[in-house]
């Protein structure tokens, strides 16, 4: 499990969740697993997981989902293989989305995550694909995260929003961070290089 929680639009978020929402075709989580079920007690309380677990049983999404859980992205299941070489991790099969921001998801996708740990600048990419022509891209390094997808409506949320509102000043010993919309190049080369393809 990975919980990831950044500054980032609620609207490109909701935009990102409807599009997931659409794919009723792509195979369910299985939050029945034991090491899934000890995280998210540990994460919101025993009492608060059984009732949200049984609601997702039940009709699909609980009917409301605790703001313990309204992060950016929950990732509910996926393997990481760690890189000594490169001090690397890296994901390994398919991902599980649990959440997006206040919607519970609960379905597998085709996706790579990659976190990196470098002198003064970890890196962290992650990146899936609902079919071959849907998909999403996250990076964060030095302070930004980048993002950019198939889906021009997640796009144009990102690109219109006004700068003051993509940007928080650091504080005590955090850097400064904004988010802003990434390039399909940049989407392009980190799957390259993650899978180790050659130009």
């Amino acid at each position: 499990m990975l919980d990831l929680d950044f500054m980032f639009s609620d609207k490109a978020l909701s935009a990102m969740n409807d599009v997931l929402a659409s794919y009723s075709n792509l195979k369910a989580t299985n939050d029945a697993r034991p090491i899934y079920g000890k995280s998210m007690t540990r994460l919101i309380g025993k009492e608060k997981w059984e009732k949200v677990n049984s609601e997702i049983a039940q009709f699909g999404t609980p009917k409301r989902v605790p703001d313990e859980l309204r992060h950016s992205i929950i990732l509910s299941d996926i393997k990481l293989v760690y890189y000594p070489e490169t001090n690397t991790f890296k994901s390994t099969g398919q991902i599980g989305i649990g959440f997006v921001y206040k919607n519970a998801v609960s379905r597998m996708v085709t996706g790579y995550c990659d976190l990196q740990k470098k002198k003064g600048a970890d890196v962290f990419s992650f990146y899936f694909e609902l079919d071959a022509n849907t998909w999403y891209y996250f990076n964060y390094q030095r302070g930004v995260m980048q993002a950019i997808s198939s889906d021009s409506k997640f796009n144009e949320i990102i690109a219109n929003e006004k700068e003051k509102n993509r940007y928080s000043k650091g504080k005590d010993d955090m850097p400064d961070y904004q988010y802003m919309l990434s390039t399909e190049r940049k989407k392009n080369e980190f799957i390259k290089k993650y899978l180790g393809i050659d130009e």
